[in-house]
């Protein structure tokens, strides 16, 4: 955080939460010194990295006119076009209006060079809904 926010955010911060108590940090310092923490953290990079897995080989099939960037973090994948003449907004209006965890690669630019593209969300999508959503979205890219 810049240096001259951190006033402004510590006063705004301290109106609207106060700090956790004892109990809540007694029951956080328990937690983590179990180890259950860490089992949750190896449990849920495993789920994330099979859904990636499943996007990254469904979209193999599906989009020869698409390239996909892995997330470095998060959980969502990024399809760009290889070519020009791709609709962003015409397909991610249609993808959202289906249902489908989709955003326009351009809405996360602040400027003018905007790439264009799709961002596709996955952490909360069920393993059995991946395969399906891709094929929809293949539908809508044509």
């Amino acid at each position: 955080m810049p240096p001259s926010l951190v006033q402004a955010f510590a006063e705004v911060q301290g109106r609207i939460a106060s700090p956790p108590g004892a109990h809540e940090q007694d029951a956080l310092a328990d937690f983590l010194d179990s180890h259950e923490y860490a089992a949750h953290v190896r449990n849920a990079r495993a789920l994330f990295a099979g859904r990636l897995e499943l996007i990254k080989r469904a979209c193999r099939g599906s989009f020869d006119s698409m390239a996909m960037s892995e997330p470095l973090g998060g959980l969502h994948a990024v399809l760009q076009p290889r070519e020009a003449g791709f609709d962003e907004a015409q397909i991610c209006d249609a993808a959202i209006r289906t249902g489908l965890p989709v955003r326009a690669l351009s809405s996360f630019y602040i400027g003018p060079r905007a790439a264009q593209g799709l961002v596709l969300g996955f952490g909360s999508i069920p393993e059995r809904s991946i395969a399906p959503m891709i094929g929809e979205l293949h539908r809508l890219i044509g």
